[in-house]
């Protein structure tokens, strides 16, 4: 009886002793896993992958921040950099709606919402210390310390675009986790770390992170039915996901154009032929197509403030019609021609390997296709990102950095899973593929290094500290542009804009007339102290397209009753690094600042 038992255990398909002398390997039993160590040990890998995001993103966070120390400092230094005035704004008009409120039309709400949410422990923690009374439209706005309470604000803005980054990288774990394997999940989500416009979005409180945050979480859902296949679960989250993400942006709806489309004609796991759809499959679909709408309707602000939703559709409108007519100074369109074609497809391609490098934008596309190779339903994610670079090109025609994260997260996916199969591959190709993974995870890492540094030692630090060093009070200060951009500037001076800058949607009077207006406002006013710092409007100069070349040329030759008394801009960390130009140049931009001459002409009594 023993001996049988031992006969089956050693060779139980042949029902023989190995013989004497022979090799014998024993397979010992699988031991489950419990679902707890197994938690547990995923629960590791979600927390290092944490860790190294926020080490990632923290440094630089508060970047932006203004110094609110008179009504026209409000405003952090990011292009459209929302907080912290924007969102309690709209939480104003919302409550108590006039007819003159000009609110930002340019988003849906659910990013203001996010915002108000983050905000309402430290407001409430002002009304209770009573450093809040009467809120009010106009500075200071019910603070009793608006340059502390509004510097704070944009710090928790800023802080919940560095979490919802960190999500983006969970995310992006969690889909190739679910796709392929653990170990891809890992890479996955170190190739989306390192995009590179994440170390600027994720420091500030830009809608691009937010929604990059709910474009991954559908992603992960569709990845599920995918993998798993679909039911009412699991379309009711994909259908939430997608709902919140065009609440934040609409475009990003793009990514999702092909879900439909797969969803109809994609086999239940296992299966081999098409399916043939049931009554239960038109329910569970028409379920995430209703959660989807809802969840829009009621995130984006249309059920709650109807008549801002309606004039946000019509802003949108009127927006793509000055872009088609080419309305908007400084963005550059692309014409419905084939040269214009052309031109878009390589910007678009530019802007893809700015997000990721060139040898990583290579690495992704081959990863698409090695994916493909091995099983095409593991490719089926990638129709995301050219879904969405299809929308678009038909569309927008025009593109910037921050246009072309969605399908730079897709793409990252692939290279993480690209660097697995590489790693696991034993051809001849091993080496050289993996070099050029590495390759570009090491420019990327330098980029994000560079960048970060110039944030931390941003040109308008100094600067501010040499204008409170300088000033006395009741100093008059004068720039040129937006106000947003300008350093800090002790309270006892007084600022203001040279001419009026009249926004985007005018080009500005650079004209002899405009000249001599500001030559004779200086001699007027006499400000002490001319500020000037570049921007988006006119790229490349080193002043604002307000400010009229022929009076810089005179600032600088000290002709008009000003000498050039300043300059700053930090060098940069790595300057071998030839680090890619953001969608706005407002990080460490040149500052020149410039002095009046005590000897200058007074004004005429």
């Amino acid at each position: 009886m023993a001996t049988a038992s031992r006969r089956a255990a050693w060779d139980a398909p042949s029902r023989r002793f190995p013989e004497q002398g022979a090799r014998v390997t024993v397979q010992l039993p699988t031991v489950p896993v419990s679902p707890a160590r197994w938690w547990s040990r995923l629960g590791r890998v979600r927390l290092a992958l944490l860790a190294v995001a926020l080490c990632a993103y923290v440094p630089g966070f508060w970047w932006g921040a203004p110094y609110a120390s008179g009504p026209d400092r409000t405003n952090a230094w990011g292009v459209d950099d929302e907080p912290p005035l924007g969102p309690l704004a709209q939480a104003h008009d919302i409550l108590k709606p006039k007819a003159e409120q000009n609110p930002n039309l340019g988003y849906p709400m659910l990013h203001p919402f996010m915002v108000l949410g983050s905000f309402t422990p430290y407001m409430g923690y002002l009304f209770v210390t009573g450093q809040i009374d009467s809120p009010s439209v106009a500075y200071p706005h019910g603070f009793s310390d608006p340059a502390a309470a509004l510097h704070d604000l944009t710090l928790i803005a800023h802080l919940l675009s560095v979490l919802l980054g960190v999500g983006v990288v969970l995310c992006a774990y969690e889909t190739g986790r679910v796709q392929w394997d653990e170990r891809s999940g890992v890479a996955a989500a170190l190739a989306v770390l390192l995009m590179y416009p994440m170390f600027y979005y994720a420091r500030n409180s830009n809608v691009d992170v937010p929604v990059l945050f709910f474009t991954a979480a559908a992603l992960w859902a569709f990845a599920i039915i995918v993998r798993h296949g679909l039911t009412m679960r699991r379309s009711l989250a994909f259908g939430a996901t997608v709902g919140l993400a065009v609440a934040t942006k609409e475009p990003s709806f793009a990514s999702f154009a092909f879900a439909p489309v797969v969803l109809l004609f994609l086999p239940n796991p296992g299966e081999q032929a098409l399916p043939v759809r049931s009554g239960r499959f038109w329910r569970i679909a028409i379920a995430g197509a209703v959660t989807s709408l809802l969840t829009y309707a009621l995130a984006s602000g249309l059920i709650i403030d109807h008549r801002r939703w309606i004039a946000h559709i019509e802003f949108i409108r009127s927006r793509l019609s000055d872009l088609e007519a080419d309305g908007i100074a400084f963005v550059e369109m692309y014409p419905r021609t084939w040269t214009g074609h052309r031109d878009f497809v390589w910007r678009l391609t530019s802007l893809l390997a700015d997000t990721l490098s060139w040898p990583g934008l290579v690495f992704a596309v081959g990863s698409v296709v090695a994916v493909a190779r091995r099983r095409q339903r593991d490719a089926l994610l990638a129709l995301s990102a050219i879904g969405y670079l299809a929308v678009l090109f038909v569309s927008a025609r025009t593109a910037q950095l921050r246009y072309v994260m969605p399908a730079g997260l897709v793409l990252a996916i692939y290279a993480g899973r690209g660097m697995v199969l590489a790693w696991e591959s034993r051809t001849a190709l091993r080496v050289p593929v993996l070099a050029l993974g590495a390759t570009a995870a090491t420019v990327l890492t330098l980029w994000a290094a560079d960048l970060t540094a110039a944030m931390l030692q941003d040109s308008r630090y100094a600067a501010g500290r040499w204008i409170a060093a300088t000033a006395r009070a009741g100093d008059a200060l004068e720039y040129f542009g937006s106000e947003h951009k300008n350093p800090p500037i002790p309270a006892s001076v007084v600022s203001q804009q040279a001419i009026p800058f009249r926004g985007s949607m005018f080009r500005a009077d650079t004209s002899e007339r405009a000249v001599r207006t500001i030559e004779e406002g200086w001699n007027t006013r006499r400000p002490r102290f001319i500020v000037i710092v570049p921007d988006y409007t006119n790229p490349g100069k080193p002043y604002t397209a307000s400010c009229p070349p022929a009076t810089f040329r005179a600032l600088e030759a000290g002709t008009i009753g000003y000498r050039p008394a300043a300059f700053f801009q930090s060098p940069a960390l790595l300057p071998f690094v030839s680090r890619p130009a953001l969608d706005y140049p407002v990080v460490n931009p040149p500052i020149r600042i410039y002095e009046r001459v005590a000897s200058s002409t007074p004004p005429a009594e």
